[in-house]
Formats: C-alpha cells, structure tokens, sequence
C-alpha cells in the first residue's frame, strides 16, 4: 500500500491538463518520491533534478503540526501538491482518532480554498470538496 499512495498523487496530477505542463511534470516527480524522506532512510535518487529534490525537501516535515503551520510560507505549488497527498490520505482513512481525523479534514479544506484561489477548479478540487 505505501507504494500505492504516492503513485495516486502523481498520476492525478497527471490528468491536470489545465495545469502548465511544467508544473504537471515537475509535480508528478515530486510526488512520486514526497514521502522518501519522510518515511523512509533513504536518500532521493541521484538522477532527480536540483528543483524536484528542492520541491521534495519543501514537501517534508517532521509532523502534521509543523506541516500545517509551515506550508503556508512555501510556493504555491507545493500547497497544490500538499492537496493530492492529504486527499488520497483522507480517501484511505484507517486512523482512530475523530478529532484528528475532522482536523485533518480542516487542514485538507483550507489546501483546496488556497488551490481553488491559486489555480482555479481542478479534478483534485472536486474530489477534495466530496470528502467534506
């Protein structure tokens, strides 16, 4: 399963096609490897560019509470990546907690008024206003 998620986020991103084909293709590279750091001891693959390894790096924090405080001082794009993840997590809820889970859906909220002001509707929007 943990191979499952970030493959999610990058190929709907991929079917973005309103999104400049830069940020599509910058962001299916940064979401298929967000969660190496994070997760796991291994180091990014060499062969990723400077930009998707400094994306990356912006993708990943310590915890939620970091990451829900810090996000808002990153670029744009990385709030619209931050958006696939937090969907797909929320679309696979397995956590216990009601007051973190409705937390969470708080913050997933606030990445979609932000992506909806930033780059208009997207399929990801959509699906983020159902899980609500």
């Amino acid at each position: 399963p943990y191979h499952i998620h970030p493959i999610w986020c990058a190929t709907t991103l991929a079917t973005e096609t309103t999104l400049d084909e830069s940020v599509r293709k910058v962001g299916v590279q940064v979401l298929l490897y967000h969660d190496v750091l994070e997760d796991t001891t291994r180091e990014l693959p060499p062969w990723l560019s400077d930009g998707v390894i400094e994306r990356v790096g912006m993708m990943t924090y310590q915890d939620i509470l970091e990451e829900v405080e810090k996000v808002w001082d990153c670029p744009r794009e990385i709030r619209l990546f931050k958006l696939y993840d937090k969907v797909n997590n929320l679309l696979d809820w397995q956590r216990s907690s009601i007051i973190k889970h409705e937390r969470y859906k708080d913050y997933t909220a606030r990445l979609c008024a932000d992506v909806l002001q930033n780059y208009g509707e997207l399929n990801i929007t959509r699906i983020a206003c159902t899980i609500r």
